[in-house]
């Protein structure tokens, strides 16, 4: 029998047989050809998939797990780049931007004579299409001169025949002042002023 068998046996046979068994077998694995959709995730064992198996570059961010990808510490900071030049010709100086808003001011000073037992007074004021915005008065002698009244001129009226609420803007500054000296004594009546508007 085993010679009968052996004697059967040929290159040709095996070959054939072999033929015939993978043709019985279908869609299996033949001459390593492995079928599209075969594998699975069941076919994976445990730890399959390493780093060697993976084309590098392939994987994208979003196929790991969250919190596997952890953010390197940052790079050393980059050079200064160059400092630009500042443009200084639209530039105020200190005493035009004074004059833009504060839009500069002017100092009048008028003179006065009180008689002596009596009482006087001086008005300081301001250029026309000027406002005023502060001012004051002082006696030759403040011991024996002593001032009675100091304000700003509305309307050209003196400050207490004003009615109470809004007016136009000062253009003057008057004070009186009282003299108990035995002599005539000069004051000075000081204006503040300021262009209107």
């Amino acid at each position: 029998m085993k010679s009968r068998l052996k004697a059967r046996l040929s290159f040709a046979n095996v070959v054939a047989m072999l033929a015939l068994f993978v043709a019985l077998g279908g869609t299996g694995i033949a001459a390593g050809v492995v079928p599209n959709g075969s594998i699975g995730t069941q076919q994976l064992k445990a730890d399959a998939v390493t780093s060697g198996k993976v084309k590098n570059g392939t994987l994208k961010a979003v196929d790991f797990a969250r919190k596997q990808i952890l953010k390197g510490a940052p790079g050393p900071a980059g050079p200064i780049g160059p400092t630009g030049v500042v443009d200084t010709s639209q530039f105020y100086t200190k005493a035009q931007a004074d004059a833009r808003f504060l839009r500069g001011t002017v100092t009048v000073v008028a003179s006065g004579t009180v008689t002596s037992g009596s009482f006087g007074s001086a008005t300081a004021t301001c250029p026309v299409g000027s406002q005023v915005v502060g001012g004051g008065v002082e006696p030759n002698n403040v011991l024996t001169m002593g001032v009675s009244a100091s304000y700003p001129v509305v309307d050209g009226t003196a400050l207490i025949s004003q009615t109470d609420g809004q007016h136009g803007p000062a253009t003057a500054w008057r004070a009186f002042v009282v003299n108990s000296s035995g002599a005539d004594a000069p004051i000075k009546v000081v204006a503040v002023c300021a262009p209107i508007g």
